[in-house]
């Protein structure tokens, strides 16, 4: 199967800090995907909950939450939505368990193109597989 990067895609940013928003913002539309900015976790999952959002990529040092409270919530609220770390810190034992049980996917800060194309592609790998064993399962029924 193919997995393109979903241009037209909303992706939901969620960072306390502007820099970060505005840099991660640019990044998405150069691949053609419409970001929804957000300040803090709360109004994130709002947004999640309000949207048809692609893909989520949440800071590591949020606000007003843990960031894997708000990766925690993100996925009760959208099963199939890949959710991308940008983390400042790496914890390699953090990073190693996040990605093996397929929760999300880490991109240093700041990111180099090759590292950032590389995670949307993954996520939105993991969104097309997720989506394609809802329909099988719903088919099934």
């Amino acid at each position: 199967m193919s997995v393109t990067i979903h241009e037209g895609a909303e992706a939901l940013i969620v960072s306390s800090d502007h820099k970060i928003r505005k840099e991660l913002a640019d990044n998405l539309r150069v691949h053609r995907m419409h970001p929804l900015l957000s300040s803090s976790a709360v109004q994130g999952l709002l947004v999640l909950a309000s949207h048809s959002v692609s893909i989520a990529l949440c800071e590591d040092r949020l606000i007003d939450a843990e960031y894997l409270d708000f990766v925690h919530h993100a996925r009760r609220l959208a099963r199939d939505v890949p959710v991308i770390v940008v983390t400042q810190v790496f914890d390699a034992d953090e990073r190693i368990t996040a990605i093996a049980s397929g929760d999300f996917h880490y991109v240093g800060w700041p990111p180099d193109r090759p590292e950032f194309e590389y995670a949307l592609l993954s996520a939105f790998r993991e969104h097309d597989r997720r989506r394609n064993l809802m329909s099988e399962q719903a088919a099934s029924r």
